[in-house]
């Protein structure tokens, strides 16, 4: 029977932590645009996870990997909390009517919806590829640990080892002393 690889059951057991995770971050960030006056860092988390617990029935199980995760630049994102549109017509622009040199055109629509769909498709592969790097860094963290983890075991098992060989060896004299001793004694001993 064959069993699935490290990375396999890293990547299924992200696609089950992710929504719950997003769900949580998306909690406290709400709470932190609400801006609660004399609130800490913990205040908002510990109101998130009341909230969240009260919203899903269940306790927030993942707050270490959120913590990784948190301040990274899609976790952290504070716009659009609420899924609104900033409107462009707060930003002031000034046109030079008088400049009769060659303007350039503003770029196409079709160019446009290309140029955000290779944006997108970039700046996913680089959020992936950061992500593969912490799931590579953990890795080698748990491998780490499991080799410390098997010599300290081997260790054991050699001492162990040594402990028998040394009682085998005890006994051998004890044995070996009984075989060589006065059958006189014996009996005088008792």
């Amino acid at each position: 029977m064959a069993f699935p690889s490290s990375d396999q059951l890293l990547k299924v057991h992200w696609h089950n932590m992710n929504p719950l995770v997003v769900d949580f971050n998306q909690i406290y960030l709400v709470l932190k645009s609400q801006h609660h006056s004399g609130w800490s860092e913990d205040d908002l988390k510990n109101a998130a996870i009341q909230q969240y617990h009260a919203r899903y029935c269940g306790d927030f199980r993942h707050e270490q990997i959120w913590n990784i995760f948190r301040y990274e630049p899609k976790w952290e994102s504070t716009n659009n909390v609420f899924g609104a549109c900033r409107s462009s017509s707060t930003v002031q622009s000034s046109i030079n009517l008088d400049n009769e040199e060659a303007t350039t055109r503003p770029i196409g629509r079709n160019a446009a919806k290309q140029a955000g769909k290779g944006k997108a498709a970039n700046s996913s592969s680089s959020s992936n590829s950061r992500l593969d790097e912490i799931f590579e860094k953990h890795i080698e963290g748990n491998q780490k640990s499991f080799e410390r983890y098997q010599s300290s075991l081997d260790t054991k098992n050699e001492l162990k080892g040594k402990k028998l060989k040394i009682k085998e060896e005890k006994l051998k004299n004890e044995e070996i002393a009984v075989i060589f001793m006065d059958p006189s004694t014996i009996l005088e001993d008792r």
